[in-house]
């Protein structure tokens, strides 16, 4: 049964099953928000809810996973678990022709209001097995779940594409110590316990099995969820490239290793395909799209993606907005490339070729595709090699052509190392975004790009700052005002945004790098031993009887102890560490009863109670006596201890002690 109704001009197909009624308070708030609000308040919003449900639903990053498809307006879509609709609105943008299934009420309900203006738009409802309700023929299908791959398949059109967007369950985050998401324990998807995505090998053995003929494959970063680039095998990451690692926003990680120079190693020996987070799959025609990458984080008036593109007179960069708010930055690279072609005519420095066409609603600035090795990367091969001495051989040389003609009207702000290609002889400014009518010195944009430099990687401190001020002659004063500029020009570009990271910082999501906790442990692995001595009465302990508990830390300081307590034996010891500690009992049972811990008279020690169940030692011998005499114990009955063992430097915990002492 299939019952349609309408919200704004939306047409809503529910199968089998009907709005509900109890949608949650998440649900009903998401609701409201895409009600009664304007999509540009949704940054604001999701500031101030703090929580990642907001940031996943609403932010407008996730439309990035398919801004970059030549969806072209007039083209039929079909988007399979839209959710609802992060992924949907940025489909929109590009044609109005959009078709959404959810297979959830309430999110087809979100969904259709979100975009109730939209008189094309349709939306379906109901489980998995109703898509075969819709019919027709597509020229892109969207869909994130493997079996509904045939489906894809069903609806495409001959001529249309499917794609395919899923995480890899081998991907580098994962194994560096991030959960899957959705997932409550670490690794679940690494060891395969949890469908959390395919390998690299997977995702080619199930596109062996369905009818398409072609596929591309495509590498999401850091993710598809909030993708800022996108790769593929025309176009893999280069060295350096991968930096921003730090995109979990569900719950705290590991950080087991550097993703950054893991990263780069993939990089060099061509093994980077299989540790990709993300996969994305073009299946059917392949795309003329090699890359992408966007700029969300900027306020809307900046706000920008760049795409290197194959045409039928090769390779083109192209420049459009993310918003209509855009349109004139976009509008002036076609200015500045004239200016700066006129301040550099005669120089060793090329500017890079920019056509800017406009056409109706859409705009891009095209740039001539050059080859050649950014001059960041340059200068990471001799700091690498400690080749200090050519570093600054090829600084000067940047300086020199930077500043030509430096009293001109026209400087580019952002002259950074990594928009320099250098090619042989060849030095070609690709990237001009950011330029200034007027005169700006060039030691104040020499100065300005070390310093951007410095500040993505501390390995480059090796550079020596005083030389580089003393060949700019800038005294440390006014590089600490270019220093300070720089935070403001960075402000003036965000806007009133938050970036991912700053976001991830208010949600309060921790890194725990284990190593260090690792070696530590290791280290004093001496100490870390708990003896058991059965006794009969105060004092009547025997090395002959005691016993080590093996392998009782369970982490660091917490220990986990299970010992017989035999029908002769009356007291109980236990030794927990070989070095001055605070130890909390955090559970004690003789059999299955609690054992009363807070009993000075069933729980002593030749250390200190501090509290009901907390004790400093300052011996390198602690004892805890457990007085199980008047118990019934026979010979099945254990007790059970769980403690927490912090070790103490000796003058620390005597310290403690006698103050403690004074206290009583």
């Amino acid at each position: 049964m299939v019952n349609s109704i309408f919200i704004g001009k939306v047409n809503v197909n529910f199968i089998d099953c009907e709005p509900e009624k109890n949608k949650g308070y998440f649900k009903e708030d998401l609701l409201r928000i895409v009600r009664d609000t304007n999509k540009l308040e949704y940054p604001g919003i999701i500031a101030d809810k703090n929580r990642y449900e907001y940031l996943y639903h609403l932010s407008d990053i996730r439309g990035n996973i398919v801004r970059w498809l030549p969806i072209k307006q007039g083209d039929t879509v079909l988007e399979l678990e839209a959710e609802c609709g992060a992924i949907t609105g940025a489909l929109l943008e590009m044609t109005d022709n959009v078709t959404a299934y959810c297979d959830c009420a309430t999110d087809a309900e979100i969904i259709a209001e979100r975009f109730s203006n939209c008189k094309k738009f349709v939306v379906y409802a109901g489980t998995i097995g109703a898509i075969n309700t819709i019919t027709g023929e597509f020229d892109w299908v969207i869909v994130r779940n493997a079996r509904l791959l045939p489906e894809a398949e069903r609806l495409v059109g001959k001529k249309g594409r499917a794609i395919f967007i899923t995480d890899n369950r081998m991907g580098m985050r994962n194994l560096a110590g991030v959960k899957a998401s959705g997932e409550s324990e670490y690794f679940t998807g690494v060891e395969g316990k949890s469908d959390s995505g395919f390998t690299f090998a997977g995702i080619r053995k199930i596109l062996t099995s369905t009818g398409f003929s072609k596929a591309q494959m495509f590498y999401p970063y850091p993710d598809y969820r909030f993708m800022k680039s996108l790769y593929s095998n025309s176009r893999l990451p280069k060295t350096g490239e991968l930096v921003d690692n730090r995109f979990n926003f569900e719950s705290d990680r590991l950080d087991l290793f550097s993703e950054k120079e893991a990263f780069d190693a993939c990089c060099e020996d061509g093994s980077f395909q299989y540790y990709s987070n993300s996969y994305l799959v073009v299946l059917g025609n392949p795309v003329g799209v090699e890359y992408a990458r966007f700029s969300n984080d900027r306020a809307p008036e900046y706000g920008i993606f760049t795409t290197i593109e194959s045409t039928g007179a090769g390779k083109v960069v192209r420049k459009r907005p993310l918003s209509e708010a855009a349109f004139e930055h976009v509008r002036n690279l076609g200015k500045y490339y004239t200016k700066l072609s006129e301040r550099y005519l005669g120089s060793e420095l090329k500017i890079n070729r920019c056509n800017v066409l406009e056409t109706g609603e859409r705009i891009s600035a095209d740039f001539e595709y050059v080859e050649g090795v950014e001059l960041s990367r340059i200068f990471d091969k001799f700091l690498k090699e400690d080749n200090l001495k050519e570093f600054y051989a090829y600084f000067d040389k940047y300086v020199s052509l930077i500043g030509y003609n430096d009293d001109a009207d026209i400087a580019d702000l952002d002259v950074v190392f990594s928009n320099i290609l250098v090619n042989g002889e060849d030095w070609t400014l690709i990237d001009y975004e950011w330029c200034k009518d007027g005169n700006v010195p060039v030691r104040e944009t020499a100065y300005r790009a070390l310093y951007c430099y410095l500040l993505e990687d501390k390995s480059r401190d090796k550079i020596n700052q005083d030389l580089i001020l003393d060949k700019l002659f800038l005294s440390h004063e006014a590089a600490e005002d270019i220093r300070n500029d720089e935070v403001i020009f960075q402000k003036r570009v965000t806007g009133r945004n938050l970036s991912l990271g700053e976001l991830r910082e208010r949600f309060g999501i921790k890194s725990v790098n284990p190593i260090p906790l690792v070696g530590k442990i290791k280290d004093n692995s001496s100490i870390y031993k708990v003896m058991i001595y059965p006794g009969r009465g105060a004092g009547e302990f025997s090395e002959e009887t005691a016993y080590e508990f093996k392998d009782a830390y369970v982490d660091e300081n917490v220990a986990r102890i299970t010992a017989a307590v035999g029908t002769d034996n009356s007291v109980m010891r236990i030794d927990p560490l070989d070095a001055p500690c605070l130890v909390t009992v955090r559970e004690a049972k003789l059999g299955e009863e609690d054992f009363p811990v807070d009993s000075k008279k069933y729980v002593l020690s030749n250390g200190v109670r501090i509290g009901k169940n907390n004790f400093v030692f300052s011996t390198a011998d602690p004892n805890l006596y457990f007085n199980v005499d008047g118990f019934i114990h026979d010979e099945d009955t254990f007790l059970y201890l769980e403690l927490e063992v912090v070790p103490l430097a000796a003058d620390t915990a005597e310290a403690v002690a006698k103050n403690i002492k004074k206290l009583f």
